[in-house]
């Protein structure tokens, strides 16, 4: 069958730009609300009629370039979470697109000499109390919001673990798969290190190290912890053996975005080699790792991906300066 890829036109709102920006793990989807960053605000799509929605980012003490957007969902509500350059944290409400939480993330004093404070790596996990939002830092501080009805309150923050850039946080479930016993976290800096964390109680439990890579993203099944480099490829570490168990060298430049399919062994990955691949891993025991669809859009620098859908089989991409979303049709990916 002949790969289907649809371009799908994004229109603008009134005069202003929808594309993306050049950062990585740059679109998230959760059912059919799609969201990614472009310079300082944050654009939204319904995939089911491709409605598009601007939520502005900016605020008046410093510069507000948005560096992640992930759409998250916290029980029975869904938010849009931005971080920031200079550390702003916004959560909005996914359906009424209502602006729920505004956070500045505090800074030490000796950080502020050095360098500006920026917000990336953004995840929701399951707690004992309910839902805790886990934002990451440049820094390598990782701070913790709890659900407190509609809105998320800052609780603690977590700063012994990394010291380098967050690239990136992922959980091993989506809502309902696990218990809280079960829910844990990766957290990838851009200095190579993983670890992952428990939430009952919210500690650090294992580490991995990437010798002389630098991270830009990671994803989570079961027991595997799935990380990209900016050399191109993919390593999958196991939590059992608490080892890298295999590597693949999948791109010809920088990884810019994985992301795990829901129900099955597959992982999605973009780079700015213009290249979609999808992976399938059910052969992984047997070092025999597939690549089921590898797919170029010509002269586009792509820098998110994401499955989506009813089974859900079908992949988004986005590519940078490009007012438009990439589907492959789900019935084109081998079963």
């Amino acid at each position: 069958m002949a790969d289907l890829v649809e371009k799908v036109k994004l229109n603008r709102i009134g005069s202003s730009h929808v594309t993306p920006s050049l950062v990585n793990s740059a679109l998230s989807i959760h059912g059919t609300i799609a969201a990614f960053p472009h310079l300082n605000d944050v654009i939204t799509v319904d995939m089911s009629n491709h409605k598009v929605e601007s939520l502005e980012c900016r605020h008046c003490d410093g510069e507000s370039t948005i560096m992640q957007v992930k759409v998250l969902a916290a029980g029975d509500l869904t938010i849009i979470v931005a971080g920031t350059i200079g550390g702003v944290v916004k959560i909005w409400d996914a359906e009424t697109l209502r602006l729920i939480t505004t956070y500045t993330l505090p800074m030490r004093q000796e950080m502020q000499v050095d360098r500006q404070n920026y917000a990336k790596g953004i995840e929701i996990v399951k707690t004992s109390q309910g839902y805790s939002l886990i934002v990451g830092t440049n820094f390598g501080n990782l701070h913790v919001f709890v659900k407190e009805g509609v809105s998320f309150l800052h609780e603690n923050v977590q700063e012994e673990v990394h010291k380098d850039p967050i690239a990136d946080i992922a959980t091993n479930g989506k809502e309902g798969d696990l218990t809280v016993e079960g829910c844990r976290f990766a957290v990838a800096d851009e200095a190579g290190n993983i670890s992952v964390w428990s939430v009952a109680p919210l500690i650090p439990i294992l580490s991995f190290k990437a010798v002389g890579e630098s991270l830009t993203a990671v994803c989570m099944r079961n027991d595997l912890v799935i990380a990209s480099t900016m050399l191109g490829k993919i390593l999958i570490f196991s939590q059992t053996s608490e080892a890298l168990t295999c590597e693949i060298s999948a791109h010809t430049r920088s990884i810019t975005a994985i992301c795990m399919h829901p129900t099955r062994d597959l992982v999605a990955s973009v780079s700015e080699d213009t290249y979609i691949n999808i992976w399938n891993l059910e052969g992984l025991d047997s070092k025999e790792i597939e690549a089921i669809k590898s797919i170029s859009v010509k002269d586009l620098m792509i820098c998110g991906v994401q499955f989506f859908g009813d089974e859900p089989s079908n992949v988004a991409a986005l590519g940078y300066d490009v007012e438009a979303i990439h589907v492959i049709s789900g019935s084109s990916i081998a079963a």
